[in-house]
């Protein structure tokens, strides 16, 4: 009799308790503006040792690549505003090669009225100076038109860009340099002065031509397509490689190069040619 007593007195005990337990506090919403907010960091490259980092950051608002060293303590660091930055990445420790797109204006004489142009820069982070790719010729457009990668020459970094040359105007023209063609041809940048040179001339008009860049610098391929009927060929130092006549052409099947120069078609016999 006791012991049932007990029990119900336990269970009677147990049950306020539980009752008298304050319930748990909801949640407070989080503001909309924290599921709008960027993330602090949205991409990173890694230097070539490996001792240094950059890091596109936005920290209270604020936009910019964050260079910092093994301890991750900042080291250098590069404003952006409203920059549009497209890609970043180390060419030497030293050395960062960044590109932006930014939205131009064109004239009366081009089919659109405003295009995306791509600008790269290469930036110093002993000496904090950038310096804009193609700055260093009155006859080119300060704008980059496809990346074929960068290539150790001579022990100095050099990237490859395909880079719209301008023609000199006429008396018409007061003498400035004015747009006779859209294809581009491929020049190297030495980085680490900025100096540009030719590599491989701009395809007739109508056409297209990609480039494969060897290890020390030279070509080794190039695609030309033609824009009128898709005929294609890709030529190496021996000679040609493939061809196709683009009114019969699977195209789906044709070959490609990437922003980097690289083929992505497997040829039936890789290398002949080459």
């Amino acid at each position: 009799m006791f012991r049932v007593v007990n029990r119900l007195v336990c269970a009677l005990a147990l049950l306020i308790g539980v009752l008298a337990m304050p319930l748990r506090a909801q949640p407070t919403p989080l503001p909309l503006e924290v599921y709008g907010a960027l993330p602090d960091v949205t991409d990173i490259a890694m230097s070539p040792s490996g001792k240094r980092l950059a890091k596109l950051v936005n920290e209270d608002g604020v936009r910019a690549i964050m260079i910092v060293d093994e301890a991750l303590e900042p080291i250098f660091m590069i404003g952006l505003e409203d920059t549009k930055v497209r890609s970043f990445d180390f060419v030497t420790d030293d050395l960062l090669l960044m590109q932006r797109s930014t939205t131009e204006t064109l004239g009366y004489e081009f089919t659109q009225d405003r295009a995306e142009f791509f600008q790269a820069f290469v930036i110093n982070i002993e000496s904090g100076e950038s310096n804009l790719i193609f700055e260093d010729r009155d006859g080119l457009v300060n704008a980059v038109f496809g990346y074929y990668g960068t290539r150790m020459i001579n022990g100095r970094p050099n990237a490859f860009f395909g880079a719209i040359e301008l023609a000199r105007g006429g008396n018409n023209q007061g003498g400035k340099y004015i747009w006779n063609n859209t294809t581009p041809a491929l020049y190297a940048v030495d980085l680490s002065k900025n100096r540009s040179r030719r590599v491989a001339t701009a395809p007739d008009p109508g056409k297209g031509k990609n480039w494969l860049v060897g290890e020390s610098g030279e070509v080794v391929a190039q695609m030309e397509v033609s824009g009128l009927d898709g005929d294609w060929q890709i030529r190496g130092s021996k000679g040609t490689i493939a061809t196709c006549d683009g009114a019969v052409a699977d195209r789906a099947h044709a070959p490609r190069f990437d922003r980097t120069g690289w083929f992505n078609h497997h040829l039936q016999q890789p290398g002949e040619g080459l």
